[in-house]
This record gives C-alpha cells, sequence and structure tokens, in this order.
C-alpha cells in the first residue's frame, strides 16, 4: 500500500494489527529534525491523532531510556498504554536508530483508564540523503494491544 509517498507493508502475526513498515523519503529535514518529531511528545501530538501522552520515567544510561506512553481510546474502546525501555543509538555519518520494547516496571504501574498494551518491537531508522538535507525513514512496529477490539475500530487504526 503506499500512502503520502509512504509505502506500507504488513505482516500477519499472531496479533490483531499483525506487523506494519513504513518506508519513506522526508524532502528537506535532517535526520535530527525527522528524529525529534518521532521522539517529543509534544511534537507527536501534532501528527499522531492518537497519542494521547508520553514522558519519559528514567534515564538508564546514555543511550537507553525506560519510557511511558498512552493513547487514545475510541468509542467505547479504553486507549492503551505501554511501559518501554528505548534505545536511541546516533552515528557519526547521521544515522539514527531508535528501538524499543515493553518492560514491566514498578515506576511505570498499570493505570485503570487504560488497557496495557504490549510492544514486541517498535523502531525508527533515520538515514541521511541528498546530502543529509533529507531523510530516508524506517518504520517498524509490531504490537499487541491487548483486550478485545471490534474489526471497525482496527480498521481505523490502520
Amino acid at each position: 500500500m503506499r500512502q503520502q509517498d509512504v509505502v506500507a507493508t504488513q505482516k500477519k502475526t499472531t496479533t490483531a494489527l499483525g506487523m506494519l513498515r513504513g518506508d519513506g523519503v522526508i524532502l528537506n529535514y535532517t535526520t535530527h529534525e525527522c528524529f525529534a518529531v518521532s521522539a517529543f511528545p509534544s511534537c507527536r501530538m501534532v501528527w499522531d491523532d492518537m497519542f494521547e501522552s508520553g514522558k519519559q520515567v528514567e534515564v538508564l544510561d546514555k543511550s537507553t531510556l525506560l519510557s511511558y506512553a498512552a493513547s487514545k481510546g475510541q468509542m467505547f474502546v479504553k486507549g492503551r498504554d505501554f511501559a518501554v525501555v528505548l534505545i536511541n543509538e546516533f552515528f557519526p555519518d547521521g544515522r539514527i536508530f531508535s528501538i524499543s520494547a515493553s518492560v514491566q516496571d514498578a515506576k511505570i504501574p498499570e493505570d485503570s483508564g487504560h488497557v496495557r498494551g504490549t510492544l514486541m518491537i517498535n523502531g525508527w531508522y533515520f538515514e541521511p540523503i541528498d546530502g543529509g538535507k533529507s531523510t530516508r525513514v524506517v518504520y517498524i512496529n509490531d504490537i499487541d494491544i491487548n483486550g478485545n477490539i471490534p474489526g471497525a475500530v482496527l480498521q481505523v487504526a490502520l
């Protein structure tokens, strides 16, 4: 599937959404600018209609964070939330890898207003192109949103 110059693919897995991948090019924005828009909650609210909130809970080392994120519910379906470890690697040539996966941690207790989802893997790859003026972006997501979700709501999520 191609949408707004992004090639999106979906692989069936044991979860309702399956594994998702998006490949695209963002013109006239550097890898660091693209990373910032993907990583910072205040930026994510601008482009992700389902994003509700997020925060850094603890810095574990120079590239690893313990983080929390929550998504909005739809209709009569509760929103989801996630406790994740996030690793960001910045390379001298301008490439950036950002990978996260779910964890259980007492610093991020479950919230009764959300269903705790399981993020098997979520990742962003940013690669400079056009002399660093533009960025190739690859996004992957394999998530179990847990709980019951009506098919109509799943279609909106995709």
